[in-house]
């Protein structure tokens, strides 16, 4: 229950105790002392808001990493297999692997319809030139359409900061992190 409470902060940053509950049908006390064990090890936070206390992920925390890592996979678990297998043939296909990849799109929204593409995103410390090669062998052997948006990292991290960035926002808000959690921790910590 401890993982389910700390994924609703991560997935709702700012949620109250009251909203937890509802969501996840527990009573108050029993979320509570779920929250007072994720404050004890530092890897959320609490901000008082009114009468309400308000509930972050504590991103600075290297502690986070783990709990971030455990919930993204249960958020992979719950898509169809055969994303996940798509998922799995893109990453391994790799020559060089990704420093970050995440899904964004419909199945990061949970919004996906059967004919949905998987929207990846993958960054690179430098691009691999035959990548679109290898991602049309996957969408023909899984039937499948991965739609692939793939950036370098120093582009990757202009965009990160970019407060325009209408894409940046929409990765930022929603997105199923399946490699390179704690790039992704990195970036957020340098924000702040």
């Amino acid at each position: 229950m401890k993982m389910e409470v700390f994924e609703k902060i991560y997935l709702k940053p700012g949620i109250h105790l009251r909203e937890i509950c509802r969501q996840i049908n527990l009573s108050i006390p029993s979320v509570k002392n779920h929250l007072d064990k994720l404050l004890e090890e530092k890897v959320i936070t609490k901000v008082k808001d009114g009468r309400n206390l308000k509930f972050f992920v504590n991103i600075s925390n290297r502690k986070t990493i783990p709990y971030l890592s455990k919930v993204e996979s249960n958020r992979i678990g719950k898509l169809p297999g055969f994303v996940g297998n798509v998922l799995f043939d893109i990453l391994s296909s790799l020559d060089r692997k990704p420093l970050i990849m995440l899904v964004f799109g419909s199945y990061a929204k949970n919004s996906y319809k059967e004919d949905s593409d998987i929207d990846v995103l993958l960054v690179f410390d430098s691009v691999d030139k035959k990548i679109e090669q290898k991602i049309s062998i996957i969408n023909e052997r899984h039937s499948a359409k991965a739609s692939l948006v793939y950036l370098p990292w120093d582009e990757f991290k202009k965009k990160f900061f970019d407060q325009r960035d209408s894409f940046m926002k929409e990765i930022k808000e929603n997105k199923i992190l399946i490699a390179g959690i704690e790039h992704w921790v990195m970036l957020e910590n340098e924000k702040a």
